[in-house]
């Protein structure tokens, strides 16, 4: 809330009269990300009434809903006939700024200036004459209280009194020298007057009368420390307001006691009944209810000072600003109704709250009493959240020697669903593998992928309940070769894996795939190793990578594994060693396959192996040369032999 006091009224229609204009709104557009509400506030445009001036307007006050008048600088007056709709231009002594004007009936009126003139018209403001003139004077307001009687207060203390229509000014005794700014009789006989500072004691200063304004004294009820008392107002004889230049504060007791509210002070203050009213100020209108313990904001305009605000009735407001412009809001509409209702709470009322689930463009039409509407429109726009789904880790799975990817619960409250993807022949394409449901963690073996020949690249995406995609980095498996470097010193190269943070890469070596031991561990920035003491013969290699991962739901390392590589040449593409000791004679095979051998080498073990190099089968000392594998699924194996002279020797085999 700011000291600068805006007067804001979240009145959610206007109401324009028959041949007013009507002004609904609502803003352009709203952001939210999927899930989220939005109140659509449909609400009042403050509707701009001419006024055909630019000169500084100063009081606005009516003496019914329908008679009103502004008075302003350079002998402005203004006159509406039609509760403030149009209103029609009079000047009347040009040198003269007209501070107040107040009507004792419908035709009488009169006007005071800050150079001590006092004017009165005795038909409906048409026509006016100066009755009281004295130039060393400066007044502030004027009041009556009935036909006969009434008061002009000013600077210095002054308050002169009338009780013959104007005819007479009788000066009376106040008290003070401070300046005299408002004042209101909540009867005929009590009346309370609001003053700048007293000057022995810097503070505002609240006349009191309880005779019909004969005598005033000063009501130490109201004093504060506040030094300006702007403004007064009195719903009844026991509810009032009294506005300073810091806070409103109010009466329920007849101004007995006043207590300070928590809404600063301003220029222009009208009631529209004992619980609320309206105030301006230099940013805008304000409306408080609740006897001053709730504000309202109707909107802001930091280019005007507005300076009063009144309220003919319960159904119009307008304030004037030192620009000469006249605003009016006019509730309530007696009907709303918004389209599409999708994703609205209620279609019907001013501010429904929406919840779509794509970007809507909703148009509200409100109606008038008189049957007369006006429609504005909002688009709700469904905004990308700042979330990127990641993946956990992608390893090469030991029980298939395929491809393993895994990944946790989408953190994403309105995830609908988790795509895998993976990426094909062209950098950065990528295809999905399947759709899972977003509401658990998932895992996923890609029988497709063979982790002896390539790395492969897999990411994820998430689809929200709005339809909106994320997709996150993908991350690659490990790809591990080997070449023989001096002696029996083996060279290993991998791919690195990426996707995440690589603290270390173990190696592991053993003589079969089954029985691997750690040999060595190298930084995660490191992706090559060379094996200077290996043993003869068959030695399989494998990679692990120590990660920066989560996939227990908790921050922690965890691993991924490379495939498994062997020293000796690879049945993918690449000749068999020594193709006359031994052979496969019914190779693809059904279910039995026979192994032929030239009978120069005695077989010690024949072990059926993955092409990740895992043992599935395994005959030792065999007596025959065939061997049923009608249980073991069709793909491409690696058919080991062993020899009892400490020789292997390795074939392809494919099993139908």
């Amino acid at each position: 809330m700011k000291k600068s006091f805006l007067c804001l009224a979240l009145i959610l229609s206007l109401l324009s009269m028959l041949n007013a204009q009507c002004l609904i709104s609502v803003p352009d557009t709203l952001y939210i990300h999927c899930g989220e509400s939005k109140q659509l506030q449909a609400s009042t445009n403050p509707g701009s009434v001419a006024s055909h001036t630019t000169n500084s307007l100063n009081q606005i006050n009516f003496y019914d809903p329908d008679h009103g008048f502004i008075v302003g600088d350079s002998g402005t007056i203004l006159r509406s006939t039609d509760n403030g709709q149009n209103w029609a231009l009079t000047t009347f002594l040009n040198d003269e700024n007209w501070e107040s004007v107040n009507f004792s009936s419908p035709g009488i009126g009169y006007i005071v200036s800050g150079s001590g003139k006092i004017a009165k018209t005795i038909d409906g403001g048409v026509n006016w004459s100066i009755i009281y003139d004295n130039p060393a004077e400066h007044f502030n307001r004027v009041k009556f209280i009935n036909p006969f009687t009434g008061f002009v207060i000013g600077r210095y203390g002054r308050i002169l009194k009338t009780t013959d229509g104007g005819i007479n000014w009788n000066p009376v005794e106040s008290g003070t020298f401070s300046s005299l700014n408002d004042i209101v009789f909540v009867n005929g006989v009590k009346g309370f007057i609001a003053g700048d500072h007293d000057i022995m004691q810097n503070m505002g200063i609240l006349l009191i009368t309880l005779d019909g304004g004969d005598t005033w004294t000063n009501s130490p009820a109201a004093q504060s420390s506040y030094p300006f008392n702007l403004r007064l107002a009195f719903a009844n004889e026991n509810t009032g307001y009294l506005q300073t230049d810091s806070y409103l504060f109010k009466t329920l007791d007849g101004g007995a006691t006043w207590n300070q509210t928590s809404i600063f002070g301003s220029n222009g203050f009208a009631l529209w009944n004992d619980s609320t009213g309206f105030l301006c100020d230099y940013s805008g209108l304000a409306k408080f209810t609740h006897y001053g313990d709730d504000l309202e904001f109707i909107g802001d305009n930091w280019m005007d000072k507005y300076t009063d605000v009144a309220c003919p009735d319960n159904k119009t407001v307008l304030y004037i600003s030192d620009e000469g412009k006249i605003y009016a809001y006019r509730p309530v509409f007696e009907s709303y109704h918004w389209e599409p209702s999708t994703g609205l709470n209620a279609d019907n009322i001013a501010n429904p709250v929406a919840s779509p689930d794509k970007t809507t463009t909703y148009e509200v039409t409100a109606q008038l009493a008189n049957g007369s509407t006006c429609s504005d429109s909002v688009t709700v726009m469904i905004t990308p959240n700042f979330y990127w789904p990641e993946l956990c880790i992608v390893t090469v799975d030991s029980a298939t020697s395929h491809n393993r990817i895994i990944w946790n619960k989408p953190l994403l409250n309105t995830a609908d669903s988790v795509y895998l993807l993976k990426e094909g022949n062209v950098s950065g394409q990528f295809t999905r593998l399947g759709s899972f449901p977003a509401s658990l963690p998932g895992e996923y073996i890609d029988d497709q992928s063979d982790p002896i020949i390539k790395s492969e690249s897999y990411a994820i995406s998430v689809l929200d309940k709005c339809s909106q995609e994320y997709q996150g980095d993908s991350h690659s498996t490990m790809h591990l070769s080997i070449n023989q470097g001096v002696g029996t010193t083996w060279n290993l190269i991998w791919q690195e894996y990426s996707g995440t943070l690589v603290y270390t890469y173990n190696i592991y070596r053993g003589i079969n795939a089954g029985s691997l031991q750690l040999i060595a561990s190298v930084s995660g920035s490191v992706n090559q190793y060379s094996d200077l003491n290996a043993p003869p013969g068959d030695v399989y290699y494998l990679i692990e990578a120590i990660l920066d991962a989560d996939c227990s739901g908790s921050k922690s390392q965890a691993s991924s594994f490379s495939n498994i590589a062997r020293n000796q040449a690879s049945p993918h593409g690449i000749a068999d060693d020594n193709l006359a000791v031994f052979s496969i004679g019914n190779n693809p095979v059904n279910e039995v396959f026979t192994l032929q051998t030239d009978k120069s080498c005695e077989i010690r073990k024949v072990s059926l192996m993955s092409v990740n190099c895992k043992i599935i089968s395994e005959w030792g000392n065999p007596g025959e040369l065939t061997f049923d594998i009608s249980s073991v699924p069709s793909g491409i194996y690696l058919l080991k032999i062993d020899t009892k002279g400490n020789q292997s020797f390795m074939r392809k085999l494919v099993k139908l």
